[in-house]
């Protein structure tokens, strides 16, 4: 799964990397930085993997609220 994140982006995964299984870890810091962005190829081989790539898109946006309808 490719992964890109902007420079705000990536001060908040930098944040959260002790807690992220130890390759994608390391994927994230073997990722080249490039002009729009560091860009991010993760393996997903876990359940853990799968868990970490959904704290990081997290990082990316915040879920949408979803608004009660007018009854």
């Amino acid at each position: 799964m490719l992964l890109v994140f902007g420079a705000e982006e990536r001060h908040r995964v930098e944040q959260l990397l002790p807690v992220l299984v130890s390759h994608v870890r390391e994927d994230y810091e073997k990722s080249p930085n490039y002009h729009d962005g560091k860009w991010m190829l993760v393996n997903i081989d876990s359940a853990e993997v799968i868990s970490d790539i959904k704290q990081l898109l997290m990082l990316k946006r915040r879920p949408k609220t979803i608004k009660a309808e007018a009854t």
